[in-house]
């Protein structure tokens, strides 16, 4: 899905993320403020050059399959026929590409 879709442009919203441990049964629940870094700038993260760098680690971490998904047409849109996808999300001489502006990092900040 498009930036647009996760807030806008600034976006911080509140979430909670579960940690579930299945051997257990145990969860624990962490409240707290989202931020977004990636989105062409949308979301304020970009200009972190940490946050940054994180996200173009998180990036090439992905195997190549998964870089490539980021490439595919949105979903739920009329077929139109689209340019190669990048095979692994790489260009021409093997090396990972940049992440497209469609691969946010997400943070949460806890406050609980």
């Amino acid at each position: 899905s498009g930036a647009g879709d996760a807030g806008g442009a600034g976006a911080a919203t509140n979430a909670e993320m579960v940690w579930w441990f299945g051997k257990s049964s145990e969860q624990y629940r962490i409240r707290g403020r989202l931020s977004f870094v990636g989105g062409g700038g949308a979301f304020g993260g970009d200009s972190d050059v940490d946050l940054a760098r994180a996200r173009k680690e998180q990036w090439g971490n992905l195997s190549d399959m998964a870089r490539e998904q980021f490439y595919w047409k949105e979903p739920g849109v009329p077929y139109v026929p689209q340019a190669t996808v990048p095979p692994g999300g790489r260009g021409e001489d093997g090396k990972v590409l940049p992440p497209p502006d469609n691969f946010l990092l997400m943070l949460l900040y806890p406050n609980r």
